[in-house]
């Protein structure tokens, strides 16, 4: 069976300059491994697809895109009045005058995102990336997994910015039939609670560009991306019957925030472990984006975020095999910061340009020219009319 991935990739802007759609990493002065730039995407992309018909050519299709800094891919596909030879918008939804140009596709192929989940011995993923992989599928991965070729790429913090026995990776499987988002949200949700699900979204980005490096550093890895050859080349995955419709929350609710958008509620009522929840690392950054969505950066207040995240993740229900320390990671000012970075570059609203150059004036000299104008004016005025 034929099918295809679709590649976004980032077009110049106004000053001619194109963001990269990866990560860029250095070595700051006490010898720690830091992101000195992340992912910063436009609105508008060129168009482009790679056909697959196995797991050998998703593994040949990854490893060529990977090699584009200005490129992504989604899961969608793209809608048939869509004229190819102009840059397309990366939505789902109209807008009045303005369409959205993907729609949801079933695929054969899907992408998992693992974000720092435990592993064994850190120097696996230096000397033998594939042995770690592998302990991650056997940990977090249900037995349907086990025995199947993959292709796996490491991510931007594997060997640098992650803390030590963790592994970041993206996993891609060729699967025995086309499956949804809905479906497979469902399926892994209650078998693989680790994996990110947002990468499911229809145009959601999933980053797959190397990693950049400051001068004079390099990567650390050896190998970041490989074929996993397994017994079976396709993930046969059983049908689920589709969850119930959730019913409409509460349309206000007081928090730290004020009044928020009814968004934020219906995300955070999944949160946590137990039946019909998600657990964390899927509903937290989802939860940040409703608070952060059509606001101007000005408007966001981080601190109100966190705290407020930081209240319903320590009321969340919670399995009592989570540890401490994941718990940890999802309250900290590292983890929480990213999420609303992460959130505020894909929806908040652009910061305006100025249109002219700011004055060299102080404030103080601008309010006194200001009054000084404005007396002349009363000034003449009053003597217009008296005259």
């Amino acid at each position: 069976m034929v099918d295809h991935i679709t590649i976004l990739t980032q077009l110049p802007g106004k000053g001619g300059a194109r963001r990269a759609a990866a990560k860029t990493l250095t070595i700051d002065e006490n010898g720690n491994w830091l992101k000195s730039s992340q992912y910063a995407l436009g609105k508008n992309f060129a168009y482009s697809t790679i056909a697959a018909t196995g797991i050998n050519s998703v593994y040949e299709a990854v490893s060529k895109i990977s090699a584009d800094v200005y490129s992504f891919i989604i899961r969608g596909k793209i809608r048939p009045f869509v004229d190819l030879s102009k840059p397309v918008n990366r939505r789902i939804n109209d807008r009045p005058n303005d369409p959205a140009h993907f729609q949801e596709e079933k695929r054969s192929w899907v992408c998992l995102d693992f974000d720092r989940v435990n592993i064994g011995g850190l120097e696996d993923i230096i000397f033998d990336p594939e042995e770690a992989v592998e302990d991650l599928i056997y940990r977090h991965l249900c037995k349907e997994f086990h025995d199947v070729t993959c292709v796996w790429q490491l991510s931007s913090g594997a060997g640098t910015t992650d803390p030590d026995g963790t592994l970041s990776v993206h996993l891609f499987f060729w699967l025995s039939r086309p499956m949804g988002k809905e479906e497979l949200n469902s399926y892994l949700k209650e078998h693989a609670p680790e994996v990110d699900r947002s990468v499911l979204g229809t145009v959601q980005p999933i980053f797959i560009a190397n990693p950049q490096f400051e001068a004079p550093f390099s990567d650390p890895l050896l190998k970041g991306i490989g074929l996993m050859e397994r017994e079976y080349d396709e993930l046969d995955l059983p049908t689920l019957p589709m969850p119930p419709v959730q019913l409409p929350v509460s349309k206000v609710r007081k928090t730290n925030l004020g009044r928020v958008a009814p968004g934020y509620y219906s995300k955070i009522r999944m949160l946590g472990d137990g039946p019909g929840l998600e657990g964390f690392n899927a509903v937290i950054p989802a939860a940040v984006a409703s608070l952060v969505f059509g606001k101007h950066p000005y408007e966001i207040d981080a601190a109100a975020i966190k705290l407020q995240m930081r209240t319903d993740i320590e009321l969340a229900p919670k399995n009592p095999n989570r540890s401490s320390a994941d718990i940890g990671r999802y309250l900290s000012d590292e983890y929480l910061d990213e999420c609303i970075r992460t959130a505020s570059e894909k929806y908040a609203e652009l910061a305006i340009e100025p249109l002219h150059e700011a004055s060299e004036m102080s404030t103080a000299d601008v309010r006194q020219l200001f009054q000084a104008g404005l007396n002349e004016f009363l000034t003449n005025e009053v003597m217009r009319l008296a005259a």
